[in-house]
């Protein structure tokens, strides 16, 4: 199904067989199953009337308690907000015409009410994903309760084969979690794997893919953050070279399966604004603007709002809001929120100029770039630029 919400001279597309998203500023608007009318945009903005996509933490609890956790969960920390908060929160997404809501943790289905919640937003029309360390108490159970509820995509964690990932997560967590991930699959849910690449799981990446691929519609690797119980296992960050070496290894493997394989930080890239189809093939012009805070943002379990999901384990400086805040005045109007953007703004003029960019680099990584300014990193690793990085206000 194709989904347009109308903003007047521009439009969202949005496309629910591939969860991808166009920004048009050309009509007539293509067609399309699902109509949502927008806001007006403002004249000269880039900035769409509300997110297209948000990522909800909807609690930090957790059943484990992972050594590189970015948002450092546990079964300790509270499930979060009450549900007649939550419930407010998803109306007033709706309301203001977000499409897709990707719900994160924390494990989300610790939460007693999560299966109602996450049919309160299907009954809503969101395109509805979910992220998942897959280990249950009932697996039965709760693999049939998500498949009752058609999610677009539930993406499992699994990083590394099964020595990298239990040495993270715990003993016999990968044969639960890989139990659960066939299942889901018999089941007829869309199933998606992350893996965040570390030294102790590189040598594994493309075996991974090899076991996962019958089992899923995708699959991501990503680079470690320095944040949350990250920041304290720095040294099993990988370098770029080695990074790179991974992703022409992984992604030579596209043209022999059907699995969609993400890499590179393709994310980045496909959730950007970029310029139309039809417009001049230029580098410096294919990405009119990075993700956070123009096309996404999150909110955290404390109703806090973002740019991004591990932001607010970095600082709280760069929050731009807080429910019960207007979600829309905020998106819209936050001071903070407009300093960030004019940060990225910055960052993106920066990365033009570079030979990588919009080849095997889709621009700055906006949470290392912070930890730079933060002085928890000395540089980006995953940045070859050598020009001078703009300064962020904020912080």
């Amino acid at each position: 199904m194709r989904i347009l919400r109308d903003e007047g001279s521009h439009a969202v597309l949005y496309d629910t067989t591939n969860l991808k998203f166009d920004v048009l500023d050309q009509k007539p608007w293509p067609d399309h199953e699902s109509y949502r009318l927008g806001r007006p945009r403002r004249l000269g903005s880039l900035v769409p009337s509300a997110p297209i996509r948000i990522y909800w933490e909807m609690t930090r609890h957790c059943n484990l308690t992972c050594t590189h956790c970015f948002v450092t969960s546990s079964p300790q920390l509270p499930m979060g907000m009450p549900t007649d908060e939550l419930m407010r929160m998803l109306r007033e997404m709706h309301k203001i015409g977000v499409i897709e809501l990707r719900l994160t943790g924390g494990e989300v289905t610790t939460r007693p009410d999560w299966f109602d919640l996450l049919r309160e937003a299907k009954q809503l029309g969101f395109v509805l994903s979910l992220n998942t360390n897959a280990v249950y108490q009932h697996p039965d159970k709760t693999i049939g309760e998500l498949s009752q509820l058609g999610l677009d995509q539930v993406t499992v964690s699994l990083d590394g084969l099964r020595d990298a990932h239990d040495s993270i997560r715990g003993d016999g967590m990968f044969e639960k979690a890989f139990a659960a991930l066939r299942t889901m699959r018999a089941a007829g849910i869309r199933t998606r794997v992350n893996c965040v690449l570390t030294s102790l799981n590189i040598k594994d990446a493309l075996e991974l893919f090899d076991q996962c691929k019958p089992f899923v519609e995708e699959i991501n690797f990503f680079w470690m953050r320095p944040v949350g119980r990250g920041r304290k296992l720095m040294n099993r960050m990988i370098d770029f070279e080695t990074y790179q070496a991974s992703a022409d290894q992984i992604l030579g493997a596209q043209s022999i399966t059907d699995v969609r394989i993400m890499h590179r930080e393709k994310a980045i890239e496909e959730q950007s604004i970029r310029s139309p189809a039809n417009a001049c093939i230029d580098r410096q012009k294919i990405v009119r603007s990075l993700p956070g805070g123009f096309t996404n943002m999150s909110i955290s379990a404390d109703g806090g709002y973002w740019i991004h999901g591990y932001n607010m384990y970095q600082d709280r400086r760069l929050c731009f809001g807080r429910f019960p805040d207007d979600l829309e005045s905020a998106w819209l109007d936050a001071p903070v929120l407009a300093t960030l953007r004019k940060w990225q703004d910055a960052l993106l003029v920066r990365c033009s100029a570079c030979e990588i960019f919009g080849v095997t680099c889709p621009g700055d990584n906006l949470e290392m770039e912070v930890a730079v300014q933060l002085g928890v990193l000395d540089q980006n690793p995953y940045c070859t630029n050598d020009s001078a990085v703009p300064r962020l206000e904020l912080l």
